[in-house]
C-alpha cells in the first residue's frame, strides 16, 4: 500500500493538532499553497513557486568565503575547515566542547534521565532534550556554531530539533529529507557533536 493510501489517515489526525500545525498557515499563505493546517502536503505543492539556491549552492566557498567580514573574522582553524564547504559537502570544528563541558552534557543527559525529565524513543533515542534543557539548548544555539552555519547557509538559522544518544545509534545509511526538508530546498543542516573520543572505527 503506497503513502498515498494514508492520506486520509493523517488528515483526520492532523486535526486534532491544530494548535501545533497552525504555525504553518501564514507561511501557506505567503507562499499561494491552498492548504488548511491538516492537510498533507508535498513537494508537488512547491512546484513552480520562486525557490532561490543558498548562495554556497551557487558558489564556490573555496573562491567567495577569502574576503568576506563574517569569515575573516573566524579563527584559523575555523576557516581552514569551513573554506571547502562547496565541494566537501561537511565541516568538522574540532574542538568545539572542551572536556569540561563535554563531561558537565554528559551527566546532565543522565541527570535528565534519571529523574524522569527525558526517556528514550524508538530504541536507543532521547528525542528533544532541548525542549527541557537550558543547557543543552544553549549549546546548540551558541554564537559560534550559528555564526558558522549562518555563514554556510547565507541566512538566519533555527535550532528545532535534538537528538541524544547513550550508545551508538548502529543505524543504517539513510535521508532524512522525507522526514523533514525546507523550502527552499537546501536549508537543513545536521550537526553531530562527539560527547567522547571519536576514532576512524566509529
Amino acid at each position: 500500500m503506497g503513502v498515498r493510501n494514508y492520506k486520509f489517515g493523517f488528515s483526520f489526525y492532523n486535526m486534532f493538532k491544530r494548535s501545533k500545525l497552525k504555525h504553518n498557515l501564514p507561511l501557506y499563505k505567503k507562499h499561494g499553497i491552498k492548504k488548511t493546517y491538516f492537510s498533507p502536503i508535498s513537494s508537488r505543492d512547491f512546484d513552480g513557486l520562486d525557490e532561490k539556491l543558498n548562495w554556497l549552492d551557487v558558489e564556490d566557498s573555496a573562491k567567495v568565503l577569502p574576503g568576506n567580514p563574517k569569515f575573516e573574522a573566524l579563527d584559523q582553524a575555523t576557516k581552514d575547515s569551513i573554506i571547502n564547504w562547496s565541494s566537501d559537502g561537511y565541516v568538522i570544528l574540532r574542538n568545539h566542547l572542551s572536556p569540561g563541558q563535554v563531561k558537565e552534557v554528559n551527566q546532565h543527559v543522565q541527570d535528565l534521565l534519571d529523574t524522569g525529565k527525558v526517556s528514550f524513543r524508538y530504541g536507543n533515542k532521547i528525542m528533544f532534550a532541548i525542549n527541557v534543557s537550558e543547557l543543552l539548548w544553549k549549546i546548540g544555539t551558541s554564537t559560534e556554531l550559528k555564526g558558522v552555519l549562518e555563514l554556510l547557509l547565507g541566512q538566519e538559522t533555527e535550532l528545532f530539533q535534538s537528538i541524544n544518544f547513550i550508545e551508538a545509534s548502529q543505524q543504517r545509511t539513510h535521508s532524512d529529507s522525507i522526514h523533514m526538508t525546507t523550502f527552499p530546498r537546501g536549508n537543513l543542516s545536521a550537526v553531530w557533536i562527539a560527547l567522547e573520543d571519536m576514532s576512524a572505527e566509529n
